[in-house]
């Protein structure tokens, strides 16, 4: 077995946080609010009643799986990390 090398890691990094900002802006266009304490201890979401059930429970189910990464990546938006 071998391990990938740094630019394959680096560039699957590039390819996840991608799509994971694309999750974040989907999420705002519908008006569905993503934020993290402080301490990273929660991931606060706030969806309006007017966005369809099916369409909050599939954003619910998604930011809970991606919920570690959506926290780290809103920590270093929040603290100027950002490209």
């Amino acid at each position: 077995m071998s391990l990938p090398d740094d630019r394959a890691l680096k560039q699957d990094g590039r390819a996840a946080q991608t799509d994971l900002r694309s999750l974040l802006d989907a999420a705002l266009r519908l008006d569905i609010h993503v934020g993290a304490a402080p301490d990273a201890s929660e991931m606060i979401v706030v969806i309006p009643l007017r966005v369809p059930r099916a369409i909050s429970r599939w954003f619910e189910r998604e930011l809970s799986i991606r919920q570690h990464e959506i926290v780290d990546y809103i920590l270093k938006e929040n603290a100027g990390g950002g490209s």
